[in-house]
């Protein structure tokens, strides 16, 4: 009988907080925008991971998905994620999807 695991997918949810200096945003053209155009021109370039947050806040998990899955199910869902993996050996996926516990 093969091995039974309890597969469960999770969302992690982090309060991120920034602080552009708003004499630093300007447009194309290098023009110091007004305060409307630059809030949007800050969540654009946040958005688009141009600007680093100088502090998180770890939020809480949601849950998506769990269940029960037997060993071959949970093998081809670990292929399925971690696609440069997939030409490990079985014993070597096995070896780190049952290294779960935290220490």
């Amino acid at each position: 009988m093969s091995k039974k695991y309890v597969m469960v997918e999770t969302i992690s949810s982090f309060k991120m907080h920034y602080a552009i200096p708003l004499d630093e945003l300007k447009d194309n053209a290098g023009v110091v925008l007004n305060e409307k155009a630059a809030v949007e021109h800050a969540k654009d370039l946040i958005e688009n991971n141009q600007a680093i947050e100088h502090a998180q806040t770890f939020i809480g998990e949601q849950f998506l998905e769990t269940k029960v899955s037997d060993q071959d199910q949970v093998i081809s869902a670990f292929d399925l994620l971690n696609p440069l993996a997939t030409g490990w050996s079985i014993d070597k996926k096995l070896s780190l999807i049952n290294k779960w516990k935290e220490s």
